[in-house]
């Protein structure tokens, strides 16, 4: 079973790879499903065939529609092989095909690099999060810091102006009873020289 990369089959195509993954997104059901599985696209020599006649059918001004009732009516082709004689096989990776240069070779060593580019991904994502949560914490821990530090302060500025409001009191009571003092001289003053 020979599978073909996406460039080397838009090259044969002659199309963008971008038109080749549109196509292969949309009439996934007529390909292979090596040419749709795990979003490393891989193509069989059916999958160009089929592709090919996408391809025509498309500059003939067909819609999306047409090209898939047509393809359709056509047999489906076998999963992932090239012959009927393939049919009942399933595609196994051996240990030792990751050191052939082979489609297999090829096909594993992109799904683990995917896949460990993934992995690298979510742990610096992880490490990320980590961090920020780290200066969270660490700002609500001087967050509530401060708070108790300004809490203590707005007890004392009560105290203070309470200390004020009965200083102003005391003082506004003295100054009362010193007016008083002053009136009762005056009239005793008043009475005593006749004024």
């Amino acid at each position: 079973m020979t599978l073909q990369t996406p460039d080397a089959v838009a090259s044969q195509l002659q199309v963008s790879p971008e038109q080749l993954r549109r196509w292969t997104q949309e009439f996934a059901a007529q390909l292979s499903a090596s040419a749709v599985s795990l979003g490393t696209y891989r193509y069989t020599a059916d999958d160009l065939k089929r592709l090919q006649a996408i391809r025509d059918m498309m500059a003939e001004g067909k819609s999306n529609r047409e090209v898939s009732q047509q393809l359709a009516a056509a047999p489906p082709p076998a999963n992932g092989a090239g012959s009927s004689e393939h049919s009942g096989e399933s595609l196994v990776i051996q240990p030792d095909d990751m050191k052939q240069d082979g489609p297999t070779g090829m096909l594993l060593r992109d799904v683990l690099t995917g896949f460990a580019a993934g992995q690298e991904a979510i742990l610096n994502s992880q490490q990320a999060n980590r961090n920020l949560m780290g200066v969270v914490i660490q700002d609500n821990f001087n967050l509530k810091d401060e708070n108790a530090r300004l809490r203590e302060r707005m007890l004392k500025l009560e105290q203070e102006l309470g200390e004020l409001r009965r200083a102003q009191t005391e003082y506004r009571h003295q100054v009362e009873e010193r007016l008083r003092g002053f009136e009762r001289r005056r009239d005793w003053l008043s009475r005593l020289f006749g004024f």
